[in-house]
This record gives structure tokens, sequence and C-alpha cells, in this order.
């Protein structure tokens, strides 16, 4: 065997057991089940997975973050719309392609995809956080199928810290969990939609930078969101089912926006996205009172005047195919 051959078969070797190991690294991590990360609100995801693979069409899937977990009410939808509700919204931070790709578990003929993404997902899709998708997942491995190659290199990055995280957790106080309140695995049904009793606004009088805005303006929807969106498309179409896009709920107090903003907003996605959009911004902007902890996460009474303005417009959608 030459120098050369013998170099590259040393760099096979090599690669083969650092892969060897990363494997492995990723079973022992995940396998170890610990009651601080199975009571978790981003758990959660493992309950609509389920839901998700269990329901049977024609159904309504909608795909987004934390606004269509705590935005939807199924059962106004289900009775106007005579089909199974899929909520797979729970966190921004989990991506826009994971929890996008997650939805390919269950789509078939006759479904209605609904893509109700936040405005800071369409402005940045590649922003995630490996902490929140290996927590969410936990010892579910097969969500994994369902990660990006893209975000590998950052999760694998980020195992070793999750591993130690997960032994540290087998010492620790049962009652330092997350087994209560809104951002707990008890705010969700065994179909991951949300219970938690939100009947008012929360939120303090005067809000502050760390609460955010939606400056209109300012924000826009990415090259690479639009792409992604399209291909996407193609793939729900080529399952001879329907997609649809509508708008995330905003306080309309903390979104910035002119008349010629809104429209220039909606154009743009009209003309560069290849899915009807269903809404228009101005029905999804909520005062205070229809709001809960945050700028975008609806009480109770919101997530029913949500769901209705929802229904109507997916009805009209419907009867125009």
């Amino acid at each position: 065997m030459t120098d050369i051959k013998k170099f590259f078969f040393h760099i096979t070797i090599f690669i083969f057991i650092i892969s060897f190991l990363c494997i492995l690294l990723l079973v022992i991590t995940t396998q170890i089940s610990t009651l601080k990360f199975r009571t978790s609100y981003q758990y959660a995801i493992n309950l609509k997975y389920e839901h998700l693979i269990n329901t049977k069409s024609p159904k309504i899937i909608f795909i987004g973050g934390s606004t269509v977990g705590f935005g939807i009410d199924n059962e106004i939808l289900e009775e106007k719309l005579h089909m199974p509700v899929v909520n797979l919204g729970l966190h921004r931070n989990l991506g826009m392609e994971f929890i996008t790709e997650l939805s390919k578990a269950n789509i078939e003929k006759g479904d209605i995809v609904v893509l109700a993404y936040e405005y800071r997902m369409l402005d940045d899709m590649e922003f995630f956080s490996p902490e929140l998708i290996a927590s969410a997942i936990d010892n579910h491995l097969q969500l994994y199928r369902y990660v990006s190659f893209k975000q590998w290199g950052d999760l694998l990055r980020y195992f070793p810290t999750y591993l130690f995280k997960k032994v540290d957790s087998l010492f620790e106080d049962k009652n330092d969990t997350y087994n209560s309140g809104v951002y707990s695995i008890s705010a969700f049904d065994d179909d991951g939609n949300m219970i938690y009793p939100r009947e008012s606004c929360i939120l303090p009088e005067e809000l502050t930078e760390t609460h955010g805005e939606v400056d209109l303006k300012k924000i826009t929807i990415s090259k690479n969101s639009i792409d992604y969106i399209n291909a996407f498309s193609d793939y729900v179409h080529s399952k001879g089912a329907s997609i649809v896009f509508t708008f995330s709920p905003i306080l309309e107090e903390r979104f910035y926006r002119t008349d010629e903003d809104i429209k220039a907003y909606e154009e743009k996605i009209d003309q560069n996205i290849k899915v009807p959009r269903i809404s228009s911004i101005q029905d999804y902007i909520f005062t205070r009172n229809y709001m809960y902890d945050t700028i975008n996460h609806l009480n109770i009474p919101g997530a029913k005047l949500r769901s209705e303005r929802l229904a109507s417009d997916l009805l009209k959608f419907i009867n125009k195919e």
C-alpha cells in the first residue's frame, strides 16, 4: 500500500470512528429519560407528533410557532369545517424548517396545510435553538429525521452539554421540574393542544423593550424563506393536499405599520410565495384584551376570535376550490 493510500485509509478510519462516537453519544444522551425533560413545555412536540400521525385524512394541519400553540381553538374550527385539526405550533425557536418538515410525517390527499408563521420566522428561517430541539425531542429518536442536514453541526456541538444536563437532572430535586404552569407539559392535552386557563391579559400596563415589537416597514421575508416555502408547497401538492397562508396574531400597540406597509407586505407574499393567501394582516391585529402574556400569545377569548376568523377564511378558500 502506497503512502497516499495509507493516508486516505487512515482518514477514512478516523472519520468512521468519529461518526460512530457521535452516534453513540446521541443514543446515550437521548435514552437517559428524566422527569425534568418529560415535564417541560417543549416536550409537547411529541404529543403533537403522535396526534399528527394518528389523525386520518382529510384534516387541517396548522404550522407555526407559539402563536399557533396559544392561538388555535380546535373545537371551533372542527365544528365549522367538519375536519379534524392538528396543531403543530409550539415555539419559534424550534425553527421554521423543523416544524414544517415534521408535518411531512402525515400529509395525505384532501388535507389542508395552513402556514401561520410568525413575522420573525419569515424574516430569519435559519434561526433555531439546538438546546430547544434536543430537549423537545429528548428520547424520541424518530423525530431527528426531521432535522435538516445543515442544523446537525450545531446540534452535535450541543450534545455534550445536553448529556451533562440530563445526567445532572437525575440528581436534582424532583420538585425542580416544569410540572405546572403554562410553560409545562401540563398546559397541553393528550393531543398537544393548549388547555391552560388564560381568560385575561396579564401583560403589564407599561411594556418595555423586552416585550418586543414588530415594525412592518423594517421586517421582510427572506429569499431562503420564499424558496423553502415554495418547495414545501410543491411537496404538499404532490401528496394531493392543499396549502394556504395566513397571518400570526400581533398586539396592536406593538405593531408599527401604515396602510402602505401592510399593502406592500401582502403584495410581496402574493408575488413571491406560491401559496394562496387566505387572510389579511388587519384581521389578525388584536387589542390587549385578547392577548395573554406576550405581544404574540392570545388568551382564550383571543384564540376563539382568531379561530372564528380562520374558519371564515378557510371556508372561503374551500368553497372556491
